[in-house]
């Protein structure tokens, strides 16, 4: 049998219940702070009635989608999905200071990083015998060099040097004006 101790409200017991066995309440009023020592168990819920959820919002909250799996909602879409394989994020996800990768970061996006980064480690993009173009722009319009990998060819855009050495010894480009030019600065010569 179930075992419920309640007091009348007066002394220091007052307003305290005691459950020594599990307990079905289908739908409960807590007006105040309710303290669970030991598992709390829900239902599963969904992404449009998760079932851990606050007053106002029913489509916003925590919910288990499948088996080992925990799904937070916003206004009834999953925007996370936690999994023995990972974490998935639906929609944008923004870091306002550092992001730390310490595996493969993996992505489908055009942008990476906008503003700067700093990988250390080496950056592999695609793998061998798949194509992809790699673009690195310079702080001039126009002037940037790409890796084209439909022809298997890097490209200096016009007026994009190749320079070579500490003091500029050697400089590679072409000027749309001048044509190409190689062009020794330092103090060696030029063969």
């Amino acid at each position: 049998t179930t075992k419920i101790i309640a007091t009348d409200g007066i002394g220091a017991g007052s307003n305290v219940v005691e459950l020594t066995q599990d307990l079905a309440i289908a739908d409960m009023t807590v007006d105040g702070t309710l303290t669970v020592d030991g598992i709390l168990s829900l239902a599963d819920g969904s992404n449009s009635a998760p079932s851990l959820t606050n007053t106002g919002d029913l489509n916003t909250g925590l919910y288990f989608p499948a088996a080992d799996e925990v799904g937070l909602t916003v206004g009834g879409t999953q925007r996370l999905n936690v999994s023995s394989t990972g974490v998935d994020v639906t929609g944008a996800l923004e870091v306002t200071t550092t992001a730390l990768v310490t595996g493969v970061l993996t992505t489908t996006a055009a942008t990476v990083s906008n503003g700067g980064g700093q990988f250390n480690g080496g950056i592999v993009v695609g793998v061998d015998d798949t194509g992809y173009d790699v673009k690195m722009f310079g702080a001039t319009s126009g002037r940037y060099m790409e890796w084209d990998a439909s022809l298997d060819r890097l490209f200096l855009r016009d007026n994009t040097k190749l320079t070579l050495g500490n003091g500029s010894d050697l400089e590679i480009y072409h000027d749309p004006a001048a044509g190409s030019i190689i062009q020794e600065g330092g103090s060696g010569s030029l063969f």
